[in-house]
């Protein structure tokens, strides 16, 4: 499996300590994060997050450092497995990287899903949505929302009408956003607080997006999570045949999900290079499970098979190049395999794979 290093986000958006909690708001608005750590000069002093805000919103304190956590963090060689595990431990949604107690980078649920989008099969969402989480009406209020995803640790809830069918989605982004803008148009202190607690009493219909398209409990995740990672969404609302909300489906369940294919399952089959259709990504698939069944006498475990997949079009006939790398305990295997038809030189590949893990068995 690959390492931290290779998926993390170098670009590191933070936040000073002595920052105030209303530019921080701004910062985490402009960049669509949920998650900033907090640093002074490279040295991690903290972490700070929307669900720390949201339940500060009635009285949002001066200064960073007086809401800041201290983080789970992680370091750039461990694998990426390592890195599912403390995100569902914690809660987190992203994980500094420190080298030589510095902040080197930061990976987060998206890097990770977005790296390993195409494992994500056929599968339909009802296996993993969230069905605790319960819709709003559009004529609660805002402060109920906030408080129920507070208590469901979501950033995204269901909106129905009088009738109890969908028109749309809450985002905890947009509370925090639109009580900022507010603010900027306050002056005094006493005007600020007084126009913060009139939003809040505001009705959950007046924020609603209603652009946002549930999906339904057959759709699958691939094509769920895809869409998902176009948006940068952090979750989807799912609804029935009568377009009423059933659950939520988050960043998060898809980490849960990819965990327990690797933790339980056994492998974790990721591929990248070209774009591929569902069917060959399945008949791919198909081809690497039946290979790895039959190694099993040979390894105690493989836990993730990474395919890249690159065409070569040096003669008149255009050739694909495939790179196999497969993770299991000890160490790695690295091995490539170039024909003419996808599907046959990913076999010829896969006995390659048997060969060297054979010769290794036998030493």
């Amino acid at each position: 499996m690959k390492t931290v290093s290779e998926i993390m986000s170098k670009n590191v958006i933070s936040v000073s300590p002595e920052e105030t909690v209303q530019k921080l708001i701004g910062i985490m608005e402009k960049h669509n994060v949920k998650e900033l750590p907090v640093l002074e000069n490279s040295v991690l002093k903290g972490m700070v997050s929307y669900h720390d805000l949201v339940s500060l919103i009635t009285a949002v304190p001066v200064k960073v450092k007086t809401i800041m956590f201290k983080p789970p963090v992680i370091k750039p060689t461990d694998e990426i497995k390592e890195a599912l595990k403390k995100i569902l431990e914690t809660g987190v949604s992203a994980l500094p990287v420190v080298e030589k107690n510095k902040v080197i980078g930061i990976i987060s649920d998206f890097d990770i899903l977005n790296d390993y989008s195409s494992g994500f099969d056929s599968t339909p969402v009802s296996d993993i949505l969230n069905s605790k989480i319960l819709p709003v009406k559009s004529t609660d209020s805002i402060n109920k929302a906030r408080r129920v995803m507070d208590y469901y640790n979501s950033s995204v809830l269901p909106v129905v009408d009088s009738r109890n069918k969908y028109i749309g989605a809450v985002y905890l982004k947009d509370i925090l956003g639109k009580c900022l803008i507010r603010e900027k148009t306050k002056q005094s202190k006493g005007e600020v607080s007084g126009s913060r607690v009139k939003f809040m009493s505001e009705e959950v219909g007046n924020i609603c997006r209603k652009e946002v398209q549930a999906v339904s409990a057959s759709e699958t995740l691939s094509s769920v999570l895809k869409n998902m990672l176009k948006l940068n969404s952090y979750g989807v609302p799912v609804i029935n045949r009568e377009k009423e909300p059933i659950g939520v489906v988050l960043r998060k369940d898809f980490v849960k999900y990819m965990e327990k294919m690797i933790e339980q399952k056994g492998v974790f089959v990721n591929f990248s290079g070209i774009e591929l259709t569902p069917s060959e990504i399945i008949t791919l698939k198909s081809i690497v499970s039946d290979h790895i069944r039959r190694l099993t006498y040979l390894t105690k475990k493989i836990d993730v098979v990474e395919l890249h997949i690159k065409p070569i079009h040096d003669s008149e006939k255009p050739r694909y190049e495939i790179n196999l790398k497969v993770q299991k305990p000890g160490k790695g295997i690295y091995t490539k395999e170039e024909g003419y038809d996808l599907f046959f030189t990913l076999e010829r590949l896969m006995q390659r794979l048997e060969q060297m893990l054979y010769r290794e068995f036998k030493s």
